[in-house]
C-alpha cells in the first residue's frame, strides 16, 4: 500500500479579508491539493469569517480573541502570531499523528 501524507495548511488571519482572498484563491492552485486547511483567526470586524465561510474546501475555524493592549503587553505583535500559529499546530498534531 502506497503511503499518502495528509496535508495540512495552517492560516493566521485577523482582519485581512482583502488579502484572504488572494491568499485562498492561489492555495487552492497548489499541488498536492491540502486535505485540509486551518484558520486562526483572531476577533475579525470586517468580512474574514465570511470569506473563510464561503471557501469552498476541507477546513477548520480556531477562534481566538486577545485584549486590546495584548501587543503593548507582549512588547511585539509577532507574539500573537507565534500564538495563533501553536494553536493550528496543536490542531494539525491531532489530526495527523
Amino acid at each position: 500500500m502506497k503511503y499518502k501524507p495528509y496535508v495540512i495548511c495552517g492560516v493566521c488571519t485577523h482582519n485581512h479579508a482583502v488579502l484572504l482572498e488572494y491568499c485562498l484563491k492561489y492555495l487552492s492552485r497548489l499541488t498536492p491539493r491540502f486535505d485540509k486547511i486551518i484558520f486562526a483567526e483572531n476577533n475579525s470586524v470586517d468580512e474574514t469569517l465570511e470569506i473563510i465561510k464561503k471557501f469552498n474546501c476541507s477546513k477548520e475555524l480556531i477562534r481566538f480573541w486577545v485584549r486590546q493592549d495584548a501587543i503593548k503587553i507582549a512588547g511585539n505583535p509577532h507574539e500573537i502570531i507565534g500564538i495563533a500559529r501553536q494553536f493550528i499546530l496543536e490542531r494539525a498534531r491531532k489530526l495527523n499523528p
